[in-house]
């Protein structure tokens, strides 16, 4: 720490500093001071290694961080770390290879996600954004009231100005909208304390950040009209995306109060101020009223989420009525635009509150106007993007991208983005994203890095062994026990895959516990304890009403209880604890009764469980029941560590009755998840014990490949190894735990999917391949995997010399080929093992599997070919989600440099529609006219045998493959295709007409495709699609009723539909 100039020298001088820290603490401009650090880095040329990555952190530490009305409130990271700036340090450096793993994450999700929408304009300004976007805000509070507070930056320096949030919160919606909660709660709690004295929205917290004290005395810069509709409309937008009604119930009130301003004064605005202020008052401004009747048709959402149905229709019909007064005022004499105020004839207005009604889908403004407002548009853009208003060259980008994302014209919406990449590329001002701009010259008049730049993300909002099944408005996720029973819907198999539904996304945990909901409250399973399924096979999930069954009465009872717990505390969805609590006090009543004999590892689930209704009464306000329910495990669990503890002191027996045993105390990990924390403060320190005991006796008992699951037998069961890890505190146990299965990962010679199942000794596995359960945590690498019936693998580590298969060994027959200036090698599959012309493999020179891919390479004569087998799991995405298909990839490149002439070859097997080869199969081929012609491949056993399996296969559905029109294409037997291919480099379009056996040489569909296979350095190599659909009509019985997979409700249950979807996506 020393003068910079000095430092500087000495680094030019010796590549190094002397460790010291000069003490003449002094001005920032007396020669200098600062921080330096030098470094020894080695340069390796790249094909010896990856470089190595050096890293440094920046950070700004400030207490306190802001002043909110009557308190002073730290950063939010302080609650996470105690205050201890060296402990966030440390996390955040040690955190720097994840964090650079997750912004690479980011980044693709972000730039795939805009190039779809917008093509690489658009992703060139949302890369200019995303940061700026964040940077106007920061997070302070705790963890139990987390804030998110934003300054107007360069503009008026207000804190948390309405009008600026409201264009920034696509970004939060897009990304996360919880944020948007964050970011209105200290609006909505200073109002709500009556911290403002006007009927109307508080314009800003505070005329300076960080000084957020409010305007007790009501003067400010009035916005009345503006803030009223933009806090109504944020609300209805959070809670839409949240489905959070405790939100709504609590600020009803308040939001019903600015509705009714609106409803005064929304549409007839009189000489208000609009966000635009800078522009002055505008008079009966046209936007501003759309803004407004968007607004109250919000409240009429807000209404029905809470059960309103009175004011439900009344704020609708009033919207209603107004908007028609709106567009009779509104509209040019013209007809071909809305005008800038109600007054003034001959101009116009970028109508950017249309954007609202799009959102939230209110669905007020006529389609009509929006076409209009579209066309008008396109006619008077500039250099650099359309104007804010008639008149004037300068726009707002922010409102320019929030009017696309209301925009139905592909052609506008494109040269929005088109020119305002022009504008990053060729603009003069060089400072952040100035939001501010001159469309004529590029210049700016000013607004530089403020956070509504968020707005830039509108377009990403308004475009939008389990499978999905059900309806948008009640979709079900649906699970089969893969190779254990195969039951429908096992409890205790849904219980240890829940982590990753909690890491991907809380609410699928609720869409796979509803199905389960539905059938016992409705009285269908005549027990007092929980049901164990829906099913003793898969897809028949019609339950078990006579009672008999695979009873777990402890088991599965605690289950859905701790289940229930950790949705709700994770979702913070009080209603869903109200719907469900009497059947889950009901099942509570038998842990009550019967959760505390014998199995030490059960009664723990039993008596978290007993704890997580305590926490369900809680949320419902039920203080009677969380009292007794807490003192109830409270008590139990005292009993239990007294039954449950060997003598030796050292860990918990399998039993009550057997000393000198052990077991895998895995349900621990419900305390850790639920923070029930039972054991009361006087024996807490015991407990911690048990804890402590666990762990040191499971590094004394493991053996090569990890913990077995008892005492006297080397198996265990990974999933319950993993869940094991998270409840410890002994991160050498964890550590060991994650090595030795990835250990067991590389050596085994079990070459199926991903066993839980396994001999901790040996590496060998009794069995469990492809359990749902692995949803914890690869022997076998995953091709083309999306449900319990598409789900095809490769059981060895070359794509070629074997044939993919299903997940229990059933061949699915698929082949690769390529052929290279007349010689044709094998790199999928082995179709050399037949007299096809050729017996030349491809060489795999390498293999990369990734959560959601897996990518091959290979090297055939002078070219290399990149073959990826993808499925973009979203679980946040319900109508993906719902997609029953998967992706391939082809891409090629040369490895001299030469340009080369190649053809690709993949086809499938009928093989893929049973799992019996005996089967009839029937097939056609058709082409599915979207943005680009596709053309699918069917194939369906002639004979449905609908809610039928053979060898774990569906005996019913269609198996579509496919992929744009520019293949040659055939159904025909896969011999004689590949035959043609390796001769030709191509195939006849031709549909073979004779259905027959699937082992009846093999019938199959075919696609071959020419390709250039360029060397790196001129381009990147262009990547060919195609996609593996299995439709199931229906998908699966339920009790009385057949549902249909998921996908047909937001696709009008037209197969060609998703397929463009699929492949256009």
């Amino acid at each position: 720490a020393n003068a910079c100039p000095t430092m500087r020298t000495k680094f030019v001088k010796n590549g190094k500093l002397d460790n010291k820290v000069d003490q003449n603490f002094r001005k920032i401009n007396d020669n200098w001071p600062g921080i330096g650090y030098a470094r020894n880095l080695t340069a390796s040329p790249l094909q010896d290694a990856l470089p190595g990555v050096a890293y440094y952190g920046i950070a700004h530490v400030r207490r306190p961080a802001i002043e909110y009305t009557d308190s002073m409130l730290n950063q939010l990271w302080e609650s996470y770390f105690n205050g201890d700036d060296n402990e966030m340090v440390s996390f955040v450096y040690e955190d720097r290879e994840e964090a650079y793993n997750r912004a690479n994450a980011l980044d693709a999700k972000v730039e795939t996600d805009a190039r779809k929408v917008g093509g690489d304009s658009y992703v060139k300004v949302v890369s200019a954004a995303l940061r700026q976007a964040y940077g106007g805000v920061e997070m302070v509070g705790t963890k139990d009231k987390p804030w998110m507070m934003m300054k107007e930056i360069s503009s008026d320096g207000n804190c948390q100005t309405v009008d600026v949030i409201f264009p920034s919160i696509p970004v939060q919606l897009y990304l996360n909208p919880m944020l948007l909660k964050y970011i209105l709660d200290p609006l909505l709690d200073n109002q709500e304390r009556g911290l403002f004295p006007k009927k109307y929205c508080i314009h800003d917290l505070g005329t300076h950040y960080p000084r957020c004290i409010g305007h007790t005395d009501g003067k400010q810069e009035d916005m009345e009209v503006e803030e009223s509709a933009n806090m109504v409309i944020m609300m209805s937008a959070y809670v839409r995306a949240t489905n959070d009604k405790q939100f709504a119930e609590n600020h009803y009130t308040i939001a019903k109060q600015w509705t009714q301003y609106l409803v005064d004064n929304g549409l007839i605005t009189g000489d208000a101020l609009t966000t635009d202020d800078f522009l002055g008052r505008t008079k009966n401004s046209t936007n501003l009223s759309a803004k407004a009747i968007v607004g109250i048709g919000a409240m009429a959402q807000l209404a029905e989420v809470v059960g309103n149905h009175d004011d439900q229709q009344k704020y609708r019909q009033i919207a209603e009525k107004y908007v028609t007064e709106w567009i009779r005022m509104g509209e040019d004499p013209s007809n071909k635009h809305m005008k800038l105020s109600y007054n003034d004839n001959n101009t116009w207005f970028l109508m950017y509150n249309f954007y609202a009604d799009v959102l939230l889908g209110t669905k007020l403004i006529p389609e009509s106007i929006y076409k209009q407002q579209d066309e008008w548009y396109l006619t008077v853009q500039n250099k650099y993007g359309v104007p804010l208003m008639s008149g004037k060259p300068n726009t707002l980008y922010d409102w320019v991208f929030i009017t696309a994302a209301a925009s139905t014209n592909a052609k506008l919406r494109q040269s929005m983005f088109d020119r305002t990449a022009q504008w990053l590329r060729e603009t003069s001002v060089h400072v952040p994203f100035s939001d501010w701009v001159d469309t004529q010259t590029g210049g700016s008049p000013g607004f530089v890095n403020r956070p509504v730049i968020g707005g830039i993300f509108a377009p990403l909002t308004a475009y939008g062994g389990v499978e999905m099944v059900g309806t948008k408005d009640k979709p079900w996720m649906m699970m089969k026990e893969i190779s254990s029973d195969g039951n429908c819907q096992t409890v205790d198999v849904i219980f240890p895959s829940i982590p990753v539904q909690l890491y991907l996304n809380p609410m699928l945990l609720k869409y796979i516990l509803d199905p389960l909901l539905d059938n016992q409250e409705r009285g269908l399973f005549p027990k007092k304890y929980c049901i164990h399924d829906l099913g003793t096979h898969y897809p028949r999930c019609i339950g078990h009403t006579d009672g008999k069954q695979e009873d777990m009465e402890v088991e599965e009872s605690a289950n859905m209880v701790i289940m229930m717990s950790a949705y709700v505390r994770a979702t913070n969805d009080k209603q869903f604890a109200e719907n469900h609590y009497t059947i889950a006090k009901q099942w509570t009543q038998y842990l009550v009764d019967n959760g505390t004999k014998n199995s030490t590892n059960l009664s723990a689930k039993a008596i978290i469980g007993i704890g997580a209704m305590a926490q369900l009464a809680e949320v419902v306000g039920n203080h009677d029941d969380q009292q007794k329910y807490r003192q109830i495990a409270e008590k139990y669990v005292t009993e239990w560590i007294r039954m449950g503890e060997d003598p030796s002191n050292k860990h918990m027996k399998l039993s009550y009755n057997d000393n000198n045993t052990w077991f895998l105390m895995y349900n621990f990990y419900a305390d850790v998840l639920l923070g029930t924390k039972l054991i009361p403060e006087s024996v807490g320190y015991l407990f911690y014990i048990i804890y402590k005991q666990q762990d040191e006796w499971y590094l004394t008992v493991q053996n090569k490949y990890g913990v077995p699951l008892m005492s006297g037998k080397p198996n265990t069961l990974y999933d319950w190894v993993f869940i094991t890890a998270a409840a410890s505190t002994n991160a050498k146990l964890r550590q060991s735990m994650f090595d030795r299965t990835a250990q067991w990962l590389r050596e085994t010679s079990v070459h199926v999917p991903f066993s839980d199942w396994v001999d901790t000794q040996t590496g060998g596995s009794p069995g469990f391949v492809n359990r749902p359960v692995i949803g914890d945590v690869l022997p076998s690498v995953p091709l083309v995997v999306k449900s319990p019936y598409l789900s095809t693998w490769m059981t060895s580590r070359q794509l070629m010399g074997d044939w993919p298969r299903f997940w229990n060994g059933n061949i699915k027959g698929m082949a690769g080929l390529v052929r290279v200036n007349g010689q044709t090698y094998e790199f999928m599959g082995h179709p050399t093992g037949e007299d096809i012309g050729t017996k030349l493999q491809a060489k795999q020179v390498s293999l990369k599997v990734t959560p959601t891919q897996s990518i091959f390479t290979f090297n055939a004569g002078p070219i290399a070919l990149a073959v990826n087998f993808f499925t973009p799991i979203d679980p946040t995405d319900l109508k993906r989600l719902s997609l029953p298909a998967s992706y391939i990839s082809v891409s090629a490149w040369s490895l001299d440099s030469a340009t080369h002439e190649i053809e690709v070859y993949l086809d499938i097997s009928a093989e893929w529609t049973s799992g019996d080869s005996n089967e009839e199969v029937v097939w056609d081929m058709k082409e599915i006219i979207g943005n680009k012609t596709i053309i699918t491949g069917d194939m369906r056993l002639k004979n449905q045998k609908i809610f039928t399996e053979n060898r774990e296969s569906a005996q019913w559905g269609t198996v579509k493959f496919f992929t744009d029109s520019t293949v040659t294409h055939e159904a025909n037997s896969c011999f004689t295709m590949r035959s043609k291919f390796v001769k030709n480099g191509k195939l006849d379009n031709t549909v073979d007409q004779k259905f027959r056996k699937i082992s009846d040489n093999w019938p199959g569909i075919g696609y071959a495709r020419a390709m250039t296979a360029s060397p790196l350095k001129n381009a990147s190599p262009k990547v060919e699609y195609y996609g593996i659909a299995h439709v199931r009509r229906p998908a699966i019985e339920y009790t009385d009723s057949q549902l249909n997979q998921l996908w047909e409700s937001y696709f009008s249950g037209d197969d060609n539909k998703m397929v463009d979807f699929v492949y256009e996506d």
